[in-house]
């Protein structure tokens, strides 16, 4: 369904290795800050806090493991998949855990509890994202080594009459790469 005025848009999956040296960043500045804050007498409810969203976090992003699992068979044999938007309840499950940890946790932690423990909340949020996307990266890394694969995000990219670009169809496709 190449259109005469559409174009291919490629991007590596799941993350470049800047964005990943990012996330790392991130990961190690928010465990210093939870560290400066707390101090040595960091007590038990705050780490509580930092591991309880950090968890939360990452069950956000774990649709993106699920996501890659369902199409993995069709991707090898096919070298290339079209990959649906979720929708329904596997759309409802991070967009559930995101919103009670951006928006109601924080307002319930200012009325309720030490601002200690709101800063944990908050360092969990950013390490768990973190931590989750630095994850699923090293997952994706040593699955493409061991097949000898590279995948890549592909949009399928055209522009209408008034010039705005807009994405027909979304997918991943696997390329194959030698190994030196």
């Amino acid at each position: 369904m190449l259109r005469e005025s559409s174009w291919k848009e490629k991007k590596p999956y799941p993350r470049s290795w800047g964005k990943l040296i990012i996330f790392a960043v991130v990961l190690a500045c928010s465990l210093v800050v939870f560290d400066l804050f707390t101090g040595v007498d960091a007590s038990l409810q705050e780490l509580f806090a930092v591991i309880l969203a950090s968890l939360s976090f990452s069950v956000a992003l774990f649709p993106q493991y699920i996501e890659f699992s369902v199409v993995v068979g069709v991707l090898v044999r096919e070298k290339s998949v079209k990959v649906k938007e979720p929708t329904g309840f596997r759309r409802l499950i991070p967009l559930g855990s995101t919103l009670s940890v951006l928006l109601f946790a924080p307002i319930l932690l200012i009325i309720a509890a030490p601002p200690t423990l709101l800063v944990g909340c908050l360092v969990g949020v950013y390490a768990g994202f973190s931590c989750g996307q630095l994850a699923f990266s090293l997952y994706m890394k040593l699955w493409e080594r061991s097949r000898g694969l590279h995948v890549l995000r592909y949009f399928l990219v055209a522009k209408d009459e008034r010039g705005k670009r807009t994405v027909l169809e979304r997918g991943l496709e696997v390329v194959e790469y030698r190994m030196k």
